[in-house]
């Protein structure tokens, strides 16, 4: 489904962030509501402040956002395209900082997984979470606190008014943010080669030894495994829920999995996103 131009995008996080990114990169005419925190986001759509809500759901270097994963599951909503965003992260300081004098470095915690090694490299610099990438920045540049300095994008740190002190300092240069758009109303249906459509599942086995049953049953049916998560059952300990992607036109009989499991859902089909996203 593509955003129309009048529509309201949902996104976790401050103008600067990397979700408005990916956002404005999906549907550069929308209007773009910034949440502060994920529960907020979520219900975003329920209590009509958006028409869709885009949330990260996994990035190459950090691994599942698992705060997007156990929201969406009993969120009602479904998947309804998918954006990849390329991520690269900035050291951004007060105009005039030197790196001698810093000591905190805020960000939002999974941006800060995707720096370990430079936290590594520089021992003295202490990170700390915060509830967004380019709220940090804002929070740093407020604060007029030089012991401060903040990780964020490019982006963050011009609409601030801070300084780059240091480029690119993620883990690798291969560092990519997956989103999902999410409505409240299913896709009708997509333009696409089968190579092209993709479909996700959430599943609560009746017993986790049936999982490579069903994973052989929908790739006989010409469906191919491209992502499993787990989750645990928070009402049922050593229980869980297996949230699945998978590429290809076979959703049609994505019905005949459900006998596996106690709990079945099915949580939209949609465009794969370009390769060249992700490459």
């Amino acid at each position: 489904m593509a955003p129309n131009l009048s529509c309201r995008i949902a996104y976790q996080g401050e103008p600067g962030a990397f979700s408005e990114e990916a956002a404005l990169l999906l549907a550069p005419s929308a209007t773009l509501a910034p949440c502060h925190y994920f529960p907020e986001l979520f219900a975003s759509t329920r209590e009509a402040r958006a028409d869709l809500i885009l949330a990260p759901i996994e990035n190459t270097l950090a691994g599942a956002v698992t705060d997007s994963y156990d929201l969406l599951l009993h969120s009602g909503l479904f998947i309804t395209a998918e954006v990849i965003l390329p991520i690269h992260h900035q050291l951004i300081v007060s105009p005039g900082t030197k790196l001698s004098s810093i000591r905190t470095v805020l960000s939002h915690g999974v941006a800060l997984a995707q720096c370990r090694r430079f936290f590594a490299l520089h021992p003295a610099l202490q990170p700390k979470p915060a509830h967004d990438t380019a709220g940090s920045v804002r929070e740093m540049i407020a604060g007029g606190d030089t012991s401060v300095a903040a990780i964020a994008s490019e982006r963050a740190s011009g609409i601030y008014g801070g300084e780059i002190l240091l480029r690119n300092i993620e883990d690798s240069p291969h560092n990519f943010t997956r989103f999902l758009l999410l409505s409240e109303f299913e896709n009708p249906g997509i333009e696409s080669t089968a190579e092209e459509s993709k479909f996700s599942l959430a599943v609560r086995l009746k017993f986790v030894s049936l999982l490579p049953a069903m994973l052989a049953q929908a790739m006989s049916k010409g469906a191919k495994l491209v992502n499993l998560v787990s989750r645990p059952a928070i009402d049922a300990p050593w229980n869980y829920y297996f949230y699945l992607d998978f590429l290809g036109s076979a959703c049609s009989n994505c019905g005949d999995l459900s006998q596996f499991a106690s709990e079945f859902k099915w949580l939209g089909r949609y465009r794969a996103a370009a390769p060249s996203q992700s490459a």
